[in-house]
């Protein structure tokens, strides 16, 4: 009874005056047996390498040999938040060819959100298409479509899809809190390791993008090329229209890099919002996506999302959003342009000219486009002179659609008037066009 007694006050004593030793869920304690044996490290999936410290991140890490889906969350170190069980492909290995039943493995994003009424039953309580294949399966020659991540109102069974992964309806309505479109990555792999987080190859990974963003900005053709491998030939065509110039600069933001072994090749994938920055103004030009390979040389470039703001430009992103940037006030000036234009072609009675302005379905004053232009001609002709200038310009802008204001002041040997001009432009083949015109004499 002594020894109990004993027993049970030095397991007391240790419990209330030896600290706490717990871990955040998910993470597994390693202990180093060096100078101090009591050191600890923690260990995670080691397809995680980099997260942005600034921002949230969650993560959607799938093990085809577990058929297990974990969600980790970063927010100042990186925690399991859940362990789900999944279904994947009827056939084992990586997918290559449409029609195989395969999972593909790397790294993929998730492109759209289905709602269950938009879908037949078998994808039960919705689904979020990926972006396979990227730019490295196509590279590779894998093909195939149509990998989502769904419900199901099945039995979830292991190995039961025809590459999809799919999940209880309940889980699925669970992992879909954590899904940001084009943000929240799925890294489907055959089966995961564990180990410390490799801050070498973090290192090595900041240090190769730093570089490589300082040669995109500044540097030349040369030593852009220098960070792509000798097998990958990226899009340099737009090259030289990139002028030294523009003074502009290329920052990476929100960065996530991630590391994958796909058919026994390592692979380093990149994935960041690329900002450009000239003196004070800058501009998001898209979200990118560059792949390493194991001696971290790029062997994929590929624009995940372009900015709205350069989408309808024909050009390469970076000379988009250059000469996005050299406008002092960017869509209001070309807004400024278009107008000034119109009344260039009003005044110097180019009818063909001042036509293209309108779109096809315009409507001012019960006229169709062809009746309004019929009577501009008829004034055209009638008046030796027509002389619009403008007021200051204000515009609005909208979904579809922009709103511009000026005082306008129009001279003619028939009338002389000031009055309040509205525009309603709208977008007809990539251009601003005239949608409704009204005019207000004041």
């Amino acid at each position: 009874m002594l020894k109990f007694t004993w027993l049970f006050l030095t397991i007391l004593f240790l419990t209330i005056l030896l600290p706490d030793r717990g871990y955040p869920d998910g993470l597994v304690p390693e202990f180093i047996p060096e100078k101090a044996p009591e050191k600890i490290r923690i260990k995670y999936p080691e397809v995680l390498v980099w997260s942005d410290t600034g921002a949230v991140n969650y993560f959607l890490i799938v093990e085809k040999k577990t058929q297990t889906i974990l969600v980790y969350q970063y927010q100042d170190g990186y925690k399991l938040l859940h362990t789900l069980k999944c279904t994947t492909g009827k056939n084992a290995g990586p997918k290559a060819l449409e029609g195989d039943r395969k999972t593909p493995e790397g790294v993929y994003f998730f492109i759209h959100k289905y709602h269950k009424k938009e879908l037949a039953p078998i994808y039960g309580a919705g689904a979020f298409p990926t972006d396979y294949p990227n730019l490295l399966d196509t590279l590779a020659g894998r093909n195939g479509t149509a990998i989502w991540l769904h419900g199901t109102n099945k039995t979830l069974k292991p190995r039961d899809s025809n590459g999809c992964i799919a999940l209880k309806n309940s889980d699925f309505r669970l992992v879909s809190k954590y899904i940001s479109l084009n943000r929240t990555p799925m890294i489907i792999t055959k089966d995961l390791s564990y180990a410390p987080l490799d801050q070498n190859l973090q290192a090595d990974v900041l240090q190769i993008l730093t570089a490589w963003q300082q040669a995109l900005s500044y540097g030349t053709y040369h030593q852009y090329l220098s960070f792509y491998s000798s097998e990958y030939l990226p899009d340099i065509d737009w090259w030289s229209q990139r002028s030294k110039s523009n003074s502009v600069a290329i920052k990476i933001k929100d960065l996530l890099v991630f590391k994958t072994n796909i058919a026994n090749k390592t692979t380093i994938t990149a994935y960041f919002n690329e900002v450009m920055h000239r003196g004070p103004k800058k501009i998001i030009v898209g979200t990118r996506k560059l792949f390493f390979n194991k001696n971290l040389k790029i062997i994929g470039d590929q624009y995940q999302l372009v900015a709205k703001t350069l989408k309808k430009d024909q050009k390469h992103p970076f000379i988009a959003a250059s000469l996005y940037l050299q406008h002092p006030s960017t869509l209001k000036s070309k807004i400024i342009t278009m107008i000034d234009n119109w009344i260039k072609a009003w005044e110097s009675k180019d009818i063909l000219s001042y036509g293209d302005y309108y779109s096809d379905d315009f409507k001012s004053q019960n006229m169709n486009k062809k009746e309004w232009l019929k009577l501009k001609n008829r004034l055209n002709n009638v008046y030796s002179y027509i002389r619009v200038k403008r007021g200051e310009i204000v515009t609005k802008q909208y979904k579809n659609s922009i709103i511009v204001e000026f005082i306008q002041h129009y001279d003619s040997p028939g009338l002389k008037a000031s009055g309040n001009k509205r525009l309603t432009l709208k977008l007809e083949g990539g251009k601003w066009k005239i949608y409704r015109e009204t005019w207000q004499k004041i």
